[in-house]
């Protein structure tokens, strides 16, 4: 699967092949149809989120397809979804 990546604090953001995700026990598979680049993401991207360690894949906000979830899930299959936390608000969408 495609993600966009930086290597180190202040590197270019970079595209990347990643394992495709496996779905947990009580978890749903979501493709990813966009994702927002937010400030918290600046912050992790320049060093000031002591949370953040390189590599890193920003893009805590999307917005999606259901595409795998468990028999006694809240999701059906091909359910649109959208996630951003609290507080926060893309900048930026990445469209695939």
């Amino acid at each position: 699967m495609r993600a966009v990546q930086y290597d180190d604090f202040r590197a270019p953001l970079r595209l990347v092949d990643v394992p495709e995700p496996e779905r947990p026990p009580h978890g749903a598979v979501i493709e990813v149809r966009a994702a927002g680049l937010c400030r918290s993401d600046y912050h992790g991207w320049v060093g000031t989120d002591p949370d953040i360690v390189p590599p890193q894949i920003p893009g805590h906000e999307f917005a999606g397809v259901v595409v795998a979830q468990p028999r006694a899930g809240g999701f059906q299959p091909a359910m649109l979804l959208a996630f951003a936390n609290v507080a926060c608000y893309a900048v930026y969408a990445i469209v695939t």
